[in-house]
């Protein structure tokens, strides 16, 4: 009925189907009381695996299903950042704000320049910088609050920034935000 090829590629699909119900099978037999459902394994008229939970014939025998290997999960912790002045845990906590870009903001025909503004509470003290990344990679070492990247690309990019102490130590950050960077057409009538 079907070119040789065409049975092959069949054959193929149906012992992927068949490795993965069983697969799953394994896994749902194990998963407790909830799931505790008898599984009957049986041939079809054309000799295929069929697996159900309603038994084929009156005398047919449940499956014996090994128990899985179940490990319970454990939920991951961040990792604390200090966020004290000195970097060496004794000083007052410190933020970090960035007061632009805002998020998902959109800048037009900037000449791929990104004003950047940011506020640090209490003020920066002597020997902080701020590290600004563009796309997770460090475009700026800043004393200030304020600055200029140049040169981004238009697209859609990310800003971050952390608060780093005289040794380099993360002191605050701030998340990524999402800015699109857009550029007019030449086309664009300016009148």
């Amino acid at each position: 009925m079907y070119p040789a090829s065409m049975n092959n590629g069949f054959r193929s699909a149906r012992n992927v189907l068949v490795i993965s119900l069983l697969s799953m099978l394994a896994w749902f037999g194990s998963a407790g009381t909830l799931l505790a459902t008898e599984i009957y394994k049986s041939y079809d008229e054309n000799g295929n695996v069929v697996f159900s939970d309603q038994p084929p014939t009156p005398e047919a025998k449940p499956m014996d299903l090994p128990q899985a290997n179940v490990v319970p999960s454990v939920a991951a912790t961040p990792a604390p950042v200090r966020r004290d002045n000195d970097g060496d845990g004794s000083g007052p906590s410190v933020r970090l704000n960035m007061l632009s870009p805002n998020s998902e903001e959109t800048f037009w025909g900037t000449s791929q320049n990104l004003p950047v503004s940011f506020e640090v509470q209490p003020e920066m003290r002597r020997g902080m910088r701020i590290a600004v990344y563009i796309d997770d990679r460090r475009e700026a070492l800043i004393s200030g609050s304020r600055i200029t990247i140049e040169g981004i690309e238009r697209g859609t990019h990310t800003v971050r920034a952390e608060l780093l102490d005289r040794r380099g130590n993360v002191l605050a950050e701030v998340e990524p935000r999402t800015f699109f960077m857009k550029q007019y057409s030449s086309n664009f009538n300016n009148n």
